[in-house]
Parts: structure tokens; sequence; C-alpha cells
């Protein structure tokens, strides 16, 4: 074989080599960037999300902070002799489907009104959140199945603070809200992006248990 031609096989293999490092170095760099634009998607996604949910439980809290304060709540002293607070709270229940459920709690701890006509004396049976309310604090429960109701609820307790003196907590509202609101609003407020756009979010419980996504099967959720 000619020097010239040896020549030639070198530099055609070396050429070779720089194409296939040049074609490496640039599917690094290509996987890098959707990589990152796949992560600033979901990061996105996320943030919405949360930004979603953390809007209408505010809402959410602040209508139960406002119905705690209605002048009809000073009923939960007197023990509802006249049943103004239990229509009251059927009422709402009825008007606001959002909540399965509202109860006036007195400061012993007994129920004194509620929007179930049939309300198990044991519903609420937690003196110690009831003390913490009393003394202002309101509270936020996990996400957790009513059992009379059959419906996965987040209760929601507020002080209920008298008419003549808001530092005096006369009672408590205990009201119980549908966490498959949540997966209304993601279906309502994501399901208008494009196919191309589209992102499928899911909510979990700390423990694991789906409780709220869009594009899902009813089935999925709460398990």
């Amino acid at each position: 074989m000619h020097l010239k031609t040896k020549f030639i096989l070198v530099s055609l293999i070396g050429g070779l080599s720089s194409v296939a490092i040049i074609g490496a170095v640039s599917y690094i760099k290509a996987k890098k960037s959707i990589e990152q634009a796949v992560g600033v998607s979901f990061q996105a996604a996320a943030h919405n999300t949360a930004k979603l949910a953390d809007h209408l439980l505010r809402q959410t809290h602040g209508t139960v902070d406002q119905l705690s304060r209605m002048r009809v709540m000073v009923d939960v002293m007197s023990g509802d002799r006249d049943g103004a607070l239990q229509v009251y709270l059927m009422n709402f229940v009825h008007v606001n489907n959002s909540f399965v459920h509202v109860a006036a709690i007195n400061r012993d701890g007994k129920i004194i009104a509620s929007s179930d006509l049939d309300e198990p004396d044991d519903r609420f049976a937690n003196p110690a959140l009831v003390e913490q309310v009393l003394t202002g604090q309101p509270h936020f429960d996990d996400v957790h199945f009513d059992e009379p109701s059959q419906t996965w609820v987040t209760t929601i307790t507020y002080p209920i603070p008298s008419q003549y003196d808001a530092r005096q907590v006369i009672g408590v509202l205990c009201a119980q809200w549908r966490v498959t609101q949540l997966s209304e609003l993601l279906e309502h407020d994501l399901g208008s992006e494009s196919a191309e756009q589209a992102v499928q979010v899911m909510i979990l419980r700390k423990d694991g248990l789906l409780i709220a996504g869009n594009h899902l099967p009813q089935s999925w959720l709460f398990h």
C-alpha cells in the first residue's frame, strides 16, 4: 500500500471519530435541554396547582370564618330554643353544596345546631380540638372519610366570637368541606389547555393517598 493511500484512510477515520464525538456531545446537550424544559414545565404546573388550591382553600376558610360571625350564632349560648340556628345551617349547606355538613357546638362540647337533622352525638367527639378552638385558634383537619355522609372531607373549625366582645369565644363552628372540589377545580382551570400544553396533575395526602387530580377516573381517587 502506498504512503498516500494510508494517509487518506487515517484522515477518513479521524474525520468519522470527530463526527461521532460531536454527535454525542450534541445529543447530551439536547437531552439536558429537554430535561430542563420538562422540569420547568412540571415546576410551573406544580406552582399553578398549589396556587389554585391555596386560593380555593383560602376562600373556603373565609366562608367558614364569615359564617361563624353571623348574628344568628348567638343562639349557641341559649341552646337554639326556637330552632333558628338549625334552619340557618341547613339552608347554608343547601345553597353551598361544597359543604357536606356544618354544626355549631357550645363551650361544653355539645352540638347545639346542625345542618343534619339526624346528627350523631359523637360526630365531633374531640374535646381536645374543641378546647383548642375555644382559645381562638382555627383548626384545619387532614383529609378523612366521614362515615355519616359517606364522603371524603376536611373539617374546618372556627371559634364563634361574641357579638359584643370579639375576644370572647362562645362556641365552635365545624364545617365539613368536600375534597372532590379540588378535582373539579383542576379540571376547570387546567382542562382548557391545548393537548400540547396539557399536564396531568395529582394531589396526594402525606401518606400517599390520592385525593385530587385532573383527567382521572373517579374510581382512582382516595386509593
